[in-house]
Order: structure tokens, then C-alpha cells, then sequence
């Protein structure tokens, strides 16, 4: 990430800090700049009156490079930060996909350091997602406020490809903001979807062209051993275009 980049994530997570973390929420990059950082969060019972001329609605869909698995029945438990559990649909990882594309240009990568564990999973175009599960025991209230533009950086930095067996909870969620208070509203619903890599066609495609390059040239070896990302507790998450953040949210399992 490059300095404003890393300036505009740093902005993000005071925004973060100052909306707390007992809500799941989402807001796009818009939110970001340097004199918004008194944005708040209105509940999801606030209606704009016929008085307000400034309001703006968005929404961003994050449609992952590859295919995951998802089905009903795959439930875990959450906890929550009140100390209590809730179950919850998870998706988790297509196994045999994630082995075989541990070589391609872009594919899952991981880091950590004493707070977070860092997931990035690649999106369709030049955009990642990229989830912050604090470390078992750590709240993440206490884990985002202390994170700084050297750790952020670091962490990116030390950004490395594994086989990532990950479950994550099943989400999308819609926020409403006041940024000018009283004065101005911004509606913002956040959600992801699946690709259409897992298709037979090409699944068999991709196949071959992987057979392909694995006979033409000897590629330097990887750590092919499984990497668990378990995102059972709150977490953060934002969305990279081209290594800068164009939304960031929380989750907290309601």
C-alpha cells in the first residue's frame, strides 16, 4: 500500500473507533476523508423526512475470484461480545479449489502478528477483501485501537500465499450515517457473492492450463499446508481497489 492509501485506512479505523463495535456495519470510501471523521451511525429504524433534500444511497457487491462452499445446514457458533453465543450460516472453503490454485497470480494470502490474523481473498477485477479476526482472547475494540500506519503496513508487507481452509459467517448489511450532523444521511448496503469459477467447464479449463504450466517449467516450492482461518468472533473487513479502501465495516455476528 502506498501512503495515501495507507492514510485513507488509517482514517477508516478512527472511524471504526469513533462508531464502536456493537453494531455490524459497513461505509464506503466517501466517509473516509479526514473531515468526516465525526460519522455516526443511525439505527436501522431512522427514516429520512421529506425535509431532507441531502441524502445519497449506495451499495457495493464483493464477488469473490473463486468459489466457496455454502449450504444451510453448515451452521457454527459465534460469540458474541456480550459473552453469549449465537449460531450462524457459515461458508468455508472449497478444499481441492484452494490446493489447486496455489500457484495462480492471484489467490488467498495470510498474515499475523501478536493482534490479528489477516485474511485476503481475491475479488472479481483488481479488488480484495480483506478480513481482521483478532487473536483468541483479544476484544476487537481493544485490537483496532492498536493498529497504526507501521503495523498496517507490516502487515500487508508479510502478506503470504498459504491453502487456506477459512469459515466465515454469511452476512450482508445495510447502514444509515449522519456525517454533517442533522444536516446530511448516507444509506449503504454491503454484500458478497460467489463466482462462477467453480463451474464444471472451468473447473476443467483451468485444470488443464494448471497441468500445463506445472510441465513446462519447475516452480519454486510452496508451503501447500493448511492455513485455518476460523472468523468465529467479531471481526473487521475492508475492501481494497487496487490496494486502496473503498469500504470498511465491522461484523459482530448481529
Amino acid at each position: 500500500m502506498d501512503s495515501s492509501s495507507i492514510q485513507a485506512f488509517s482514517t477508516g479505523l478512527q472511524i471504526l473507533q469513533t462508531i464502536g463495535t456493537s453494531h455490524s456495519y459497513a461505509f464506503p470510501e466517501m466517509l473516509m476523508s479526514e473531515e468526516l471523521t465525526n460519522v455516526r451511525l443511525l439505527p436501522k429504524t431512522f427514516h429520512h423526512s421529506h425535509r431532507r433534500s441531502n441524502h445519497s444511497s449506495h451499495s457495493f457487491t464483493a464477488t469473490w475470484l473463486y468459489s466457496y462452499l455454502y449450504q444451510k445446514d453448515l451452521k457454527m457458533r459465534f460469540s458474541l461480545t456480550n459473552g453469549k453465543h449465537k449460531t450462524l450460516n457459515f461458508i468455508s472453503a472449497n478444499t481441492t479449489l484452494s490446493e489447486r490454485i496455489l500457484e495462480e497470480s492471484r489467490t488467498f494470502r495470510c498474515a499475523e502478528d501478536g493482534t490479528f490474523e489477516v485474511l485476503q481473498v481475491p475479488l472479481i477485477g483488481k479488488c480484495d477483501l480483506i478480513f481482521f479476526l483478532p487473536k483468541k482472547g483479544q476484544s476487537l475494540k481493544d485490537s483496532i485501537r492498536e493498529l497504526n500506519s507501521t503495523r498496517i503496513q507490516t502487515l500487508f508487507n508479510e502478506m503470504t500465499v498459504y491453502n487456506v481452509h477459512y469459515a466465515i459467517p454469511h452476512f450482508h448489511m445495510k447502514s444509515t450515517f449522519s456525517y454533517i450532523v442533522g444536516r446530511e444521511a448516507h444509506k449503504f448496503h454491503f454484500k458478497w457473492v460467489g463466482s462462477s469459477y467453480g463451474s464444471q467447464a472451468r473447473e476443467k479449463k483451468n485444470l488443464n492450463r494448471f497441468r500445463e504450466r506445472r510441465m513446462s517449467f519447475i516452480s519454486p516450492a510452496i508451503d501447500r499446508t493448511p492455513y485455518s482461518f476460523i472468523a468465529n468472533r467479531p471481526f473487521f473487513f475492508s475492501v481494497l481497489d487496487h490496494g486502496s479502501p473503498t469500504v470498511m465495516g465491522v461484523y459482530n455476528g448481529h
